[in-house]
């Protein structure tokens, strides 16, 4: 994947750190990928993403804010989920 100053990125503070969503560009195919990732206080290093369900809707609502999620995800997202 490919990362960049620009790469368009939210997070959201958690009691331990913060929750992520970055949107990179895949090198081979030049698709819009989304990364998750958790970063506990203090460490510099992403790791795995936990949050509860009030952090997760938190997290995608600032993404589709920022643009980070297409405008059709949440219809894609209906479609393939009962909402």
């Amino acid at each position: 994947m490919q990362e960049t100053d620009e790469t368009p990125a939210v997070a959201i503070d958690l009691a331990d750190g913060e929750g992520r969503i970055e949107k990179l560009i895949r090198k081979d195919s030049g698709q819009a990928a989304l990364r998750f990732s958790g970063r506990p206080a203090g460490v510099s290093q992403p790791g795995p993403l936990t949050l509860t369900e009030a952090e997760l809707i938190q997290l995608l609502h600032e993404a589709s804010h920022a643009g980070i999620l297409s405008s059709t995800f949440f219809d894609d997202l209906r479609a393939d989920v009962e909402i």
